[in-house]
C-alpha cells in the first residue's frame, strides 16, 4: 500500500527500513519507559506512552514523504514498547505465579495476532486514495 504513487510511493527498500526502524523503536520505548516506569509509577507511564501512541499514530497518517514516516513509526514503535513493558508489569503483579507466563504469552500474542488481523482487513480496503492516512486511522480507532 505504502509503494503506491496514490500514497507516499515508497520503495521496498524504504518499507523495509521503516519496519526495521518501527521495531528499534519499539526496544527502544521497552528500555527508557520501562526505567522510567520504575521511577515514575506504572500508572503515570501507561497514560504518557498511550498519549505518545496516539500522537505518533495520528502524525504517521499524516506523514508527507518517508523521512516523516519513519519518524512517526518510530515514536509510536517507542510508545508500543512502554505499553508493553507497563503491561508485564502489571500482569507480573496481578496473575498468580503458576499461571505467569501463559497469561503474558496469551496477552502479547493475542493484541498482537488481533492488530495483525485488523491490519489484514482493511489493508485491502483502503489501498485506493485515500490510502494509508485512512488505514493508520483506521488501526488507531481500533487500539484506543
Amino acid at each position: 500500500m505504502l509503494e503506491s504513487p496514490t500514497t507516499l510511493g515508497l520503495t521496498a527498500y524504504q518499507v523495509g527500513l521503516a519496519g526495521t526502524l518501527y521495531l528499534a523503536g519499539a526496544i527502544g520505548g521497552a528500555l527508557l519507559f520501562g526505567y522510567l516506569t520504575d521511577r515514575l509509577g506504572r500508572k503515570r507511564l501507561f497514560t504518557v506512552t498511550l498519549g505518545i501512541y496516539l500522537a505518533g499514530a495520528v502524525l504517521t497518517a499524516c506523514a508527507w514523504d518517508f523521512w516523516s514516516f519513519v519518524l512517526f513509526r518510530v515514536v509510536t514503535g517507542m510508545a508500543i514498547g512502554g505499553e508493553y513493558s507497563a503491561i508485564n508489569s502489571a500482569i507480573d503483579e496481578f496473575i498468580p505465579a503458576l499461571m505467569l507466563a501463559a497469561a503474558t504469552i496469551e496477552l502479547v500474542l493475542g493484541v498482537a495476532s488481533e492488530r495483525k488481523a485488523l491490519e489484514d482487513v482493511a489493508a485491502p480496503l483502503t489501498t485506493e486514495h485515500p490510502g494509508h492516512r485512512a488505514f493508520h486511522l483506521s488501526v488507531l480507532s481500533r487500539e484506543v
